[in-house]
């Protein structure tokens, strides 16, 4: 009886072991990105870190969405889409590493762009590779 029980608790040892490292290596990351500036009417480029892909706490019903914002991720250009409740939600990530992008675009892009309407993101995007 005491060698079933000792056995049993091995076993939930392993599995719980196995699932932690399994977690690990293949889990989601998340990445914390700080608060969006407040969005003025004038303002066309807002300084953002790096990209919130985790969900957002807040309801989906009170998000909304203001804008997109252009810069790197994983050392590729990416467009995403930024909400009121400063989480942002990746729309496009490009095949192209940011390395291959002028001096002065990469500096632009490093620190973000951020554009209210969609299909000019697309056009700025776009301009940004060609």
């Amino acid at each position: 009886m005491k060698n079933k029980k000792v056995l049993l608790y091995i076993s939930f040892v392993l599995v719980f072991l196995l699932c932690t490292v399994f977690g690990y290596f293949f889990g989601i990351r998340q990445v914390k990105a700080p608060p969006v500036e407040s969005l003025g009417e004038d303002e066309e480029v807002i300084n953002v870190a790096v990209a919130d892909i985790t969900p957002s706490p807040v309801p989906t019903r009170e998000r909304e969405k203001v804008g997109y914002l252009i810069r790197e991720y994983e050392r590729h250009v990416a467009l995403f889409e930024v909400y009121n409740d400063n989480s942002t939600v990746l729309v496009n990530l490009t095949e192209t590493p940011s390395e291959r992008l002028r001096h002065e675009d990469i500096e632009l892009i490093k620190k973000g762009i951020f554009i209210k309407d969609y299909e000019e993101a697309q056009k700025t995007l776009e301009n940004f590779l060609n």
